[in-house]
């Protein structure tokens, strides 16, 4: 009896042991797997800020266009205006002319 006891003892003993070394690999295991979740949130959030960064400096660009495109644009409008009003003054001139030629005109034939 005494030797059933020291063997089943002994193979206790020997489980137990087992389960710590189980749950010790376990351990590992979750540390291990922890640590490579830790490091692909790391890359993670390295990559979204670079992106952001990119996003941030193509916005910039396009609005730096935009801007150049709208003050071309209001140049380009200005010098429209500027030519239609000379064309507008140059028609009214002539206009007058015409019409002042037109009174001479009826004034020294009629």
């Amino acid at each position: 009896m005494a030797a059933h006891r020291a063997e089943s003892r002994e193979d206790m003993a020997a489980h137990r042991s087992e389960i710590r070394e189980d749950m010790e690999a376990i351990r590992r295991g979750i540390s291990r797997l922890l640590e490579e979740m830790n490091a692909r949130w790391a890359e993670s959030r390295e990559d979204m800020n670079a992106l952001r960064s990119e996003s941030r400096e193509d916005m910039e660009a396009l609005r730096s266009e935009s801007r150049e495109d709208m003050e071309a644009l209001r140049s380009e409008s200005r010098e429209d205006m500027e030519a239609l009003r000379s064309e507008s003054r140059e028609l009214s001139s002539a206009t007058l002319v015409g019409t002042i030629g037109a009174i001479v005109t009826v004034a020294f034939v009629g």
